[in-house]
């Protein structure tokens, strides 16, 4: 038996690497690009939906892309940030009160991150093994219709500070729909005039873009024309807030540490739970989703593989995202 015979049932990638040809590559890496163009920022933004630094994003996309990638035996599986992983982080987060006044999480949330993840990809590596990944088909859709749609407002209600150019520094601050709403309506008129065109301008943008230009990275593009438009509102005198910058010092590759894990174990094995079910859900159902319109079908034990191994170094969501599609 050769050495790509004993790795190809975990590690599908000996195999394609056996018939791949010039012709594949030259389609690989314009494809790398274009999802790489929408990985970038999304990665960024999911990041910041979950209340983490953005290196986390950019990291943990890359990640689930590259371990994605080599342990996927399918050509159809959805890896990246999401909006329901997300929010379930910023929730576990701001349920342990380690949510900040600016929305970002503190120190000790970026503790017991890395036991969340851990546990994450522990659990769906197991479903692999002991080839159960089926049975998420049992989980009724209305269920995850409902939380994806309470996600999506709580998302528009966490991001409507930053649309308006609102703002704290430090301080605790509620975490909770209403909470957020109130603190916001309270704050209106302390709103930023420039960050209010900027976000209108953005938004204008991307849906013009997407009606007209379908098939260009529409995502990045926005994003470089309202960078252009920030830069220009600076000329003449008009602040704009930027996201805070950050250096390759490798803070990030950090020991879990046993005491946060003994003070909130229960929280971080169900949220655990939580993500794992989570990814499992919109990684497969969607996969399978685009795999049957081209008349194939996914090995959703080996898709949960990959997607289990690369969930513990991927800091931002496993599908994760924890924080693409």
């Amino acid at each position: 038996m050769g050495l790509s015979s004993f790795f190809c049932p975990s590690f599908p990638f000996f195999h394609i690497l056996q018939g791949y040809t010039f012709s594949n590559w030259a389609g690989d890496w314009r494809s790398s690009i274009n999802v790489a163009l929408l990985a970038i920022p999304q990665g960024m933004a999911y990041a910041l939906v979950a209340g983490l630094p953005i290196q986390y994003g950019l990291l943990g996309s890359a990640f689930a892309a590259i371990f994605g990638g080599l342990l996927g035996k399918g050509r159809f599986i959805t890896l990246g940030p999401t909006n329901a992983t997300a929010v379930l982080l910023f929730g576990v987060f701001a349920g342990l009160g380690m949510i900040n006044q600016n929305g970002m999480g503190s120190e000790s949330a970026l503790l017991i991150l890395p036991w969340i993840l851990g546990f994450s990809g522990f659990f769906l590596v197991l479903a692999s093994l002991l080839r159960i990944s089926y049975m998420v088909q049992f989980v009724s859709r209305t269920v995850i219709t409902a939380y994806v749609t309470a996600a999506a407002f709580l998302i528009i209600a966490n991001q409507s500070r930053h649309v308006l150019g609102l703002g704290g520094k430090g301080e605790e601050t509620s975490s909770t729909f209403w909470g957020i709403l109130s603190n916001t309506f309270t704050q209106l008129g302390q709103a930023s005039e420039p960050a209010l065109w900027l976000s209108l301008f953005t938004a204008g943008t991307f849906i013009l873009l997407q009606r007209t230009l379908k098939t260009l990275p529409n995502v990045a593009l926005t994003l470089m024309f309202s960078s252009l438009l920030g830069i220009l509102f600076e000329q003449y005198g008009w602040e704009v807030s930027y996201l805070d910058s950050f250096e390759s010092d490798r803070t990030f590759l950090t020991i879990p540490q046993v005491d946060a894990l003994g003070a909130h174990w229960e929280t971080i094995l169900w949220s655990a739970t939580a993500v794992s079910l989570l990814c499992l859900l919109e990684g497969l159902s969607i996969g399978k989703s685009l795999a049957a319109r081209a008349g194939e079908r996914i090995d959703s034990n080996q898709e949960t593989f990959s997607i289990g191994v690369q969930t513990p170094v991927a800091p931002s969501c496993p599908v994760c995202l924890l924080p693409g599609h």
